[in-house]
């Protein structure tokens, strides 16, 4: 007899991030474009718009925001398209859940791409471009944080070594150090043994840089490597993810700064400042 499977239905929906059982109306926009001033592109521009009207507005699930338009402008470029950016930036305030569109061949490549980055990010919760930077910002904060807590792991990690190292250097050569110091420090005698007597004194080198701090057992630095080991497995797994997430996240700022033209924004500002500080 086969194994019985319960299909369990979702609760939450992945587009508004409701309960399933809570009926809410997606927010829909209708996108036009032609790409000639001739008279029948102008025609079907106008068809393009009343169709996406009554179309979004028939849906009793769907509530109809408008219909954005640009005339005789090319795909190859989002540059002087202010209807589909003002679009985008709208879709990105979380103003639109859903575009209607002839084609994708309305948008260029890379406007899929952006407006893929839009969608993926509102599937997130991420709805506005305030709610990226603040994300991107606690990323970055906590990636630099779990980077710098693994090297200071790391680095303690190689002190312990050296300090057990220097122990057990000691307890070797102590017996040896206090032939030589009973031999009066013969010189003779320190040529004999100067491997050990050079061990033996970069030792206490060592422990004299502790500040006045007992030398710890053997017993407990074993156990602070042994805990700081655990500590960074823990905490690498973790950068790991960081890093992934952040780096997506910058990834997609950087598009959305780029629908909305932000970088664009600042530069001319830069610009300007620059030559009102050279006068």
């Amino acid at each position: 007899m086969g194994r019985k499977v319960t299909v369990i239905p979702p609760t939450i929906s992945l587009q508004t991030h409701l309960p399933t059982t809570q009926k809410v109306k997606r927010k829909v926009a209708g996108y036009a474009r032609v790409s000639t001033d001739f008279e029948e592109q102008l025609t079907s521009y106008e068809a393009q718009v009343d169709y996406y009207t009554k179309y979004i507005q028939e849906r009793e699930d769907w509530e109809f925001v408008k219909v954005y338009t640009d005339e005789g402008i090319s795909a190859t470029s989002t540059v002087h398209r202010d209807g589909f950016n003002q679009m985008v930036a709208d879709a990105l305030d979380g103003k639109i859940d859903l575009i209607v569109t002839k084609s994708v061949s309305r948008f260029a490549r890379n406007t899929v791409d952006s407006l893929t980055t839009v969608r993926k990010l509102k599937e997130k919760g991420v709805d506005s471009y305030e709610d990226l930077v603040a994300l991107t910002d606690k990323l970055t904060s906590r990636f630099s944080e779990l980077s710098d807590s693994i090297k200071a792991a790391e680095k303690r990690m190689v002190e312990i070594g050296a300090l057990q190292t220097h122990i057990n250097n000691y307890s070797k050569t102590r017996k040896t150090y206090e032939a030589y110091r009973k031999s009066g420090y013969s010189k003779k005698f320190f040529e004999d043994h100067r491997d050990e007597l050079m061990l033996h004194k970069a030792a206490k080198q060592a422990f004299d840089q502790l500040d006045g701090q007992k030398v710890p057992s053997r017993q407990a630095l074993h156990e602070e490597f042994n805990r700081l080991l655990v500590e960074k497995k823990q905490a690498y797994a973790e950068y790991r993810q960081v890093k992934k997430e952040m780096q997506e996240y910058l990834i997609a700022k950087q598009t959305v700064e780029h629908i909305l033209g932000i970088e664009r924004h600042k530069r001319v500002e830069e610009k300007k400042q620059q030559k009102e500080e050279q006068r």
